[in-house]
Order: C-alpha cells, then sequence, then structure tokens
C-alpha cells in the first residue's frame, strides 16, 4: 500500500448559516470517515485547504473560534499520521487491522476532548478553588524521609 494517504477534513454542504459537523475522511484498504466533535458554519470554512477561515472580515469570537479549531485539526492530523506511518511501517494487515487504526482515531480524538475540557476548567480555577484542590491533595503528599503517604490526620 502506497503511504501517501490524504487526510482529508471537510464538512458536508447545507444551510450557509446552520454550523455543520467537521469530518475527518482517508482511506487505509477502505474508507474511513469520523466525526470531530466540533461544528463550524460553511462561510467560515475553505473547502480547499480543509481549514476554518480566519480573517479580518470575522469577529474576534469567530477568529478565536477558528484558531483553536485549527489547532484541533492539525493535532489530529498529526497523530492520524503516525497512526498511519506505523500501518506502513509494518504494512501488514494482520498486524493492524482496520478496527484497530480506528480506535487509535477515536482514542486520539477522545483525548484531545478530554484535554481541552481539563483546560478549560483549569482557567475557570478560582483562587478558592485552588485552595480546596490543594487542602484535598495534602492528604496525598508523600513524606520524603520515609516515601510514604501522610495520613488525612497528620
Amino acid at each position: 500500500m502506497a503511504n501517501d494517504t490524504k487526510i482529508h477534513f471537510f464538512t458536508k454542504s447545507g444551510d450557509i448559516n446552520t454550523p455543520q459537523i467537521i469530518y475527518l475522511q482517508f482511506s487505509y484498504y477502505e474508507r474511513m470517515k469520523f466525526s470531530m466533535g466540533e461544528k463550524i458554519k460553511p462561510i467560515l470554512w475553505n473547502k480547499e485547504l480543509g481549514r476554518c477561515i480566519e480573517s479580518n472580515s470575522n469577529t474576534q469570537e469567530q477568529n478565536r473560534y477558528a484558531k483553536r479549531v485549527n489547532k484541533y485539526i492539525d493535532h489530529i492530523e498529526g497523530e492520524v499520521s503516525k497512526i498511519l506511518f506505523m500501518t506502513y511501517k509494518h504494512d501488514n494487515p494482520s498486524y493492524w487491522d482496520i478496527s484497530r487504526i480506528k480506535d487509535g482515531v477515536k482514542k486520539v480524538i477522545r483525548n484531545y476532548k478530554e484535554k481541552a475540557i481539563e483546560e478549560k476548567i483549569q482557567k475557570e480555577l478560582t483562587p478558592s478553588m485552588y485552595f480546596e484542590k490543594y487542602i484535598d491533595s495534602l492528604a496525598k503528599r508523600v513524606i520524603k524521609r520515609t516515601g510514604i503517604y501522610m495520613s488525612p490526620s497528620t
């Protein structure tokens, strides 16, 4: 199998003002299509590049969203390329069966989404919430001299 598989991002055509889901698609013995879990209005999508449009004609909020989605797409494209490189390296369908590739891509998408949620929560952390989180973590501290965890009563 040639290792020039094109990873393609697209949205389905529809109403210009209705956000459409972004999909990831590539072929490896069969065509695979995954939902990225993000939506974008078709007028803010560049079909040729498979990316969101960032321009001065957009609002700041639209540009921030487009930049975040483009960063997400770049990350996913890199990770999928790594997965596909491993398949080409072994080039043995029994080693990398289709379901294994699909699971790998789904895991990459899920992990990125979970990381983004954690970062969002971390940004919204107030000083009092940070202090409460720190107090809760005190029970999990290790005593350097003995290498054991402190008890909650300490």
